[in-house]
C-alpha cells in the first residue's frame, strides 16, 4: 500500500489566521536581495535571536497536493453524496446569475488573475510568524484579560467592596494592571512574513492598494496618516495610528467600573502609545509587521544579527533540521518569558494571598478572630504550594514529513515538572497489548504531598466546626453535628490507611490510564433493541505501577472495612437514605494468571451485561481500576504494547502515549451501523441482516467509504525522555494511502 502524509497548519497562533486574512489584499514589491551566508533555505536563515515566539510551516501546497493525490481523496470524492453536494456546489458557483457571478467577473481582469496567483503563493511554501521581546508583557496582559490571573482579580473585586460581577470585575483588574504598569500596554513587536516567487507581481498590487486605501481614507474622518517608507532599500506601505487622536470623553462614563483616577491613567498612557502597521516584500517574503514603530524592520536580514537557530534552545534540533532522511514543514520556539508570562508563579501565590487577606478584613460578616485566622493561614497556603509551581523554560521543536507521515521532536527546559523519566517505564507492557488509546507516565513520588492535602482538608473540617456551625439553624447545626461524629473518625482512619498502606504500595510513581474497546455483545442493555452485529464497548481503566502488592491489599481491606463501617453509621441517620438491610454487595474474588481480580456487577435494576462490571485487579507490580473484568486481565498480563514500536519497557521513559485512529473506527462501525439501521427502518431492523439495495444498505455504504478514508490516519505515538536538562518528547503520525 503506497503511504502519503496529511498536515494542516495548525500550530499557527489563531492571530495568524487574522492576520493573513488582513495582509491578503495588502502587496507590495521591493528590490529583492539573496542572504550571503543562506544554510537552510527558509526563514531560520534570518529569523532574530531575540524572538520570544517564532512559528514557521513549510511545504503548505505539496502536502495538500499529498492529499489531493492520493487514492483516499479520490475515493471520498466519489461518494454518491459528496459528488451530488459537490455537483451542485458548482452549479451554484458556476450560475451566471448566481452570488458568484460577479466575482468570476471580477477575475476575469489581468491584475487580479495575477493577485489570486500571488496569494495561492504566499499560502504555498513558507508561513512565517515572529514576536519580539516584548511579547511576554502583552501575553501577562491577555492572561489578566482572560482573568487567570488571580490577584488582578482579587484586587478588582476588593476595590468594589467584593460586590462585582465577573466581566466588571475583570474590566477593572485590567484597567487597573495597565494604570500601575503602562508596559503591559506595550504593542509588541510581530511580523509574519509568507514566501513568495513572483516579486513583480508585488508591484503591481502596490500601487491598487495605495490608490484604494489612499481613496479610503481621504473620505474618513479619522486621523490615520498612510504613506510609504523607504528602510534598507525595501519600500513599505506604512499605516501609522497615534493614541493621541482618540477622542476621549472628558468625564469618565458612568458606567465605567473604574475609579476617575485610573480612568485619567489608561487616557494618558493610551494617548501616547504609537501603532504602525507596516507592509513590503523583503528578500522573497511578503512581510506584514506590527509594532510601535518600523524599527524591527531596519534590523531584518541584518548580517551582524544573532539568529535563533544559534541559540543554545535550537542546539538539540540541529540535527533533525540538517535530516536528509524527512523533509522539514514546521519549527516552533517558545520562550520562557511567554511560558512565564502565562502561568501561575510563586509572585501570584503571595498577591493573590495578600489581595483575599485584603477583601477578609473589609468584610463585615467575617469575624475578627476569624479573619486574622483566614490570613494567616492564606499566606501559609501560598507558602505551601509554592514548591509545586513549575518553573518555565523555553520550547523548541521541529516535524519532518517522513515516507509514513509525520515526525516531531519538541524540546522542553521546564524545570520542576513532577515527571520522573530516570527510571523504565514498565507499565508500556500493561495496556492491554492493543488498546484504542493509552497513557504511560512517571511521576514523582511525593508522600508530602499527600501530607500537604490532608493537611489542608482537616483545615477545612476545623474552620466548619469552629465557624459554619455556629450560621446553622438549630436542627441543621445538630445534624450536621451527628455528620461529623462519623465522618471524622472515618476520615482518621482513611488517613492512616493511605499513610500506612496505600501511599508505600504506590511508590513506584507509575500511573497510566487506558481506552479499549474488545468486549462485544449484541444487546448490553436489557431494554436496547438486539443488533445483528456485535457491537464493541468502551473499556476504560486507570493502571497503577505496584511497589508492594501486600500493602496494597492492606490498603484496600482498610478501605472496605471504613466503607462497612460508614453505611452501618449512617443508617442511624435515615433509613429512607440507607435501609436497614441493605449491605455493601461483597466483590466476587477470581485468581488471574498475573494476579487477583475482584468484581462488583452492576445492579440488576440496570439490566446491564455482564460483562460491564467495576473490576479491580492486584498483580504483584501492577493494579488497576477497570470498568470491565477482561480489561482487569488483560492490563494485569504482561503484554508488548502492539499498536505502535513503544520500545522497550526498560528504557527510562518519562511518558509514552499512543493512539491507535483505525481501532477506534472499528469500534464505532457496529454502532453507526445500529444508529443508521435502527433510525431508517426502525428499532425492529436492529436485528435483521440489512438487505441489499435498502435505504439503510445504501447510507451504510456510502458511511463506510467514508470511515474507510478516515482509517487511513493510522494513528500517532510520542515519548517523552530527559536529555541532559531538557525533556524532549519524540511523536510520529503515521498515515497510510487507499490501495489502488
Amino acid at each position: 500500500m503506497k503511504t502519503f502524509s496529511v498536515r494542516f497548519c495548525s500550530r499557527l497562533l489563531p492571530a495568524l489566521g487574522r492576520s493573513a486574512a488582513l495582509a491578503a489584499g495588502l502587496m507590495l514589491a521591493a528590490p529583492t536581495f539573496a542572504a550571503d551566508d543562506e544554510d537552510y533555505g527558509n526563514s531560520l536563515d534570518w529569523a532574530p535571536a531575540s524572538a520570544s515566539v517564532y512559528t514557521s510551516s513549510l511545504r503548505i501546497k505539496e502536502q495538500i497536493d499529498v492529499i489531493a493525490e492520493s487514492n483516499a481523496w479520490k475515493k471520498f470524492v466519489e461518494i454518491p453524496s459528496v459528488a451530488m453536494g459537490w455537483q451542485m456546489a458548482q452549479m451554484q458557483i458556476n450560475n451566471p446569475e448566481g452570488p458568484a457571478a460577479m466575482f468570476w467577473q471580477l477575475m476575469e481582469l489581468p491584475e487580479n488573475q495575477q493577485l489570486a496567483k500571488l496569494l495561492g503563493e504566499m499560502f504555498s511554501e513558507e508561513v512565517v510568524f515572529i514576536a519580539g521581546e516584548d511579547f511576554p508583557k502583552f501575553m501577562e496582559l491577555l492572561s489578566i484579560v482572560q482573568g487567570s490571573r488571580l490577584a488582578p482579580m482579587i484586587e478588582a473585586m476588593n476595590a468594589a467592596g467584593g460586590h462585582i460581577d465577573p466581566n466588571e470585575a475583570r474590566m477593572r483588574a485590567v484597567a487597573d494592571a495597565i494604570a500601575e504598569d503602562p508596559e503591559l500596554l506595550t504593542v509588541p513587536d510581530m511580523l509574519m512574513a509568507f514566501k513568495v516567487k513572483d516579486n513583480a507581481a508585488g508591484e503591481t498590487q502596490l500601487k491598487r492598494l495605495e490608490v484604494v486605501v489612499k481613496m479610503a481614507l481621504k473620505n474618513s474622518k479619522t486621523e490615520i496618516e498612510f504613506e510609504r517608507e523607504t528602510i534598507n532599500e525595501v519600500e513599505y506601505l506604512v499605516l501609522n495610528l497615534d493614541g493621541s487622536t482618540i477622542p476621549w470623553p472628558e468625564e469618565k462614563p458612568a458606567g465605567l467600573q473604574i475609579d476617575e483616577k485610573t480612568y485619567d491613567s489608561l487616557k494618558e498612557i493610551i494617548s501616547d502609545k504609537k501603532i504602525a502597521v507596516a507592509l513590503g516584500v523583503w528578500d522573497t517574503y511578503v512581510v506584514l509587521s506590527i509594532g510601535e514603530s518600523t524599527e524591527q524592520l531596519a534590523t531584518l536580514g541584518d548580517e551582524d544579527n544573532d539568529l535563533l537557530v544559534e541559540t543554545d534552545s535550537f542546539e538539540p534540533l540541529l540535527p533533525h533540521l540538517e535530516e536528509e532522511e524527512g523533509d522539514l514543514v514546521g519549527v516552533q520556539f517558545i520562550s520562557a518569558g511567554v511560558m512565564k508570562a502565562q502561568m501561575l508563579s510563586a509572585a501570584d501565590l503571595d498577591d493573590a494571598a495578600e489581595e483575599l487577606g485584603a477583601l477578609i478584613e473589609a468584610s463585615d460578616d467575617i469575624d475578627d478572630e476569624l479573619k486574622g485566622e483566614l490570613s494567616e493561614d492564606l499566606v501559609e497556603l501560598a507558602s505551601d504550594l509554592k514548591p509545586y509551581l513549575p518553573k518555565p523554560g523555553d520550547i523548541a521543536g521541529c516535524t519532518l514529513k517522513t515516507e509514513e507521515g509525520f515526525e516531531s521532536f519538541t524540546y522542553n527546559w521546564a524545570e520542576n515538572t513532577r515527571l520522573d523519566g530516570s527510571l523504565p517505564l514498565e507499565l508500556t507492557n500493561h495496556v492491554g497489548g492493543n488498546p484504542v488509546f493509552a497513557f504511560v507516565g512517571r511521576g514523582v513520588s511525593d508522600p508530602e504531598a499527600y501530607a500537604l492535602l490532608a493537611k489542608w482538608v482537616g483545615k477545612g473540617i476545623e474552620y466548619f466546626e469552629g465557624y459554619g456551625l455556629a450560621e446553622m439553624d438549630e436542627d441543621d447545626r445538630a445534624e450536621a453535628e451527628k455528620v461529623l461524629e462519623v465522618v471524622k473518625p472515618l476520615l482518621a482512619k482513611i488517613d492512616e490507611a493511605t499513610r500506612e498502606h496505600l501511599i508505600p504500595a504506590l511508590e513506584d510513581g507509575q500511573g497510566g490510564f487506558v481506552l479499549d474497546a474488545d468486549i462485544t455483545s449484541k444487546k448490553w442493555q436489557g431494554e436496547m433493541p438486539e443488533s445483528y452485529a456485535e457491537l464493541p464497548m468502551a473499556e476504560v481503566a486507570l493502571v497503577f505501577g505496584v511497589s508492594d502488592a501486600d500493602e496494597l491489599k492492606a490498603a484496600g481491606k482498610a478501605y472496605w472495612s471504613i466503607a462497612q463501617e460508614a453505611v452501618e453509621a449512617f443508617k442511624e441517620f435515615d433509613e429512607s437514605e440507607v435501609p436497614e438491610d441493605f449491605e455493601l454487595p461483597e466483590p466476587e474474588e477470581t485468581e488471574a494468571s498475573d494476579g487477583s481480580i475482584y468484581t462488583w456487577a452492576a445492579p440488576s435494576e440496570a439490566k446491564l451485561d455482564d460483562q460491564i462490571a467495576l473490576a479491580i485487579g492486584v498483580g504483584e507490580h501492577v493494579a488497576t481500576i477497570s470498568s470491565s473484568p477482561e480489561l482487569a486481565k488483560r492490563v494485569l498480563t504482561e503484554t508488548p504494547w502492539e499498536s505502535f514500536p513503544v520500545g522497550s519497557a526498560d528504557e527510562p521513559r518519562a511518558a509514552v502515549v499512543g493512539f491507535d485512529f483505525p481501532a477506534l473506527i472499528d469500534a464505532v462501525t457496529p454502532w453507526v451501523d445500529y444508529g443508521i439501521r435502527s433510525s431508517v427502518e426502525g428499532e425492529e431492523a436492529a436485528g435483521k441482516e440489512p438487505e441489499d439495495g435498502s435505504q439503510a444498505g445504501e447510507i451504510i455504504s456510502q458511511v463506510h467509504t467514508g470511515l474507510e478514508v478516515l482509517k487511513c490516519f493510522r494513528g500517532v505515538w510520542s515519548e517523552t525522555v530527559k536529555e541532559d536538562d531538557a525533556w524532549m518528547t519524540h511523536s510520529i503520525s503515521k498515515f497510510e494511502d487507499l490501495e489502488d
